[in-house]
């Protein structure tokens, strides 16, 4: 059974009486999220512990927002979006890779006909191919909903979301991240993740949820920094 009922129907109060039922109908839904982080925030903290660190890229491409987008799905649980996301971040990563190596006309092929090109045009390492592929085939199993994807459990799920992760991670890391190599690098690099913090809370403030996610990552900037220039 499934029940999907999580609104009254408000079309059956009196217009003038409607606003008061919804605020605290709103209300209570939102004590509700607040008890559900609360008896789960220790899984995500622990969740996030899991994760690869990319540490720094110089220019951000889409990929790189599906990416951030499919770990905050894996700290909180949520195994099958994770899959998905890291999937399609990794397409998007090959797509780039071939624009940015003069390689364009792999852009429309498949994901699976792309990576053996690049690998067969010794663009990327036989290492880097077979983390793709894992993802690929775990992202195919997801998206098309077979049957063997259909009777893992949750601990599968989430084996399957991290290895997908991280694998991915890990190519990004090797093939376009940076590490500073220095405390007045460090410290540069500090100051540009504040500026664009800044830009984009004037940009993007209608997308307060999305902002209060990042500020973690600015906030694990200014620790990076300080381990740098303590040590």
């Amino acid at each position: 059974m499934y029940i999907d009922f999580n609104k009254y129907d408000y079309s059956l109060i009196d217009v003038c009486q409607r606003s008061a039922y919804i605020d605290r109908d709103k209300a209570a839904y939102k004590e509700i999220l607040r008890q559900w982080f609360d008896n789960n925030v220790d899984e995500i903290v622990q969740r996030k512990w899991l994760v690869e660190d990319i540490s720094y890229l110089a220019s951000v491409s889409d990929f790189i927002r599906l990416l951030k987008e499919a770990e905050n799905l894996f700290e909180f649980g949520f195994y099958t979006g994770c899959i998905a996301l890291t999937g399609i971040s990794a397409e998007d990563f090959t797509k780039f890779l071939a624009t940015k190596l003069g390689r364009e006309k792999l852009i429309t092929q498949t994901q699976d006909k792309r990576i053996k090109a690049l690998k067969s045009e010794y663009l990327i390492t036989e290492p880097t191919y077979n983390s793709l592929d894992v993802i690929r085939k775990i992202r195919n199993g997801c998206l098309h909903y077979n049957e063997d994807f259909k009777q893992k459990d949750n601990n599968e799920l989430r084996s399957d979301a991290i290895q997908g992760l991280n694998e991915f991670k890990k190519i990004v890391r090797n093939l376009i991240g940076e590490l500073p190599s220095t405390p007045d690098e460090a410290f540069d690099r500090f100051l540009k993740v504040i500026d664009e913090a800044a830009k984009q809370s004037v940009s993007e403030n209608h997308q307060s949820d999305i902002l209060r996610l990042e500020s973690v990552d600015v906030e694990i900037a200014i620790a990076d920094l300080y381990r740098q220039v303590q040590f």
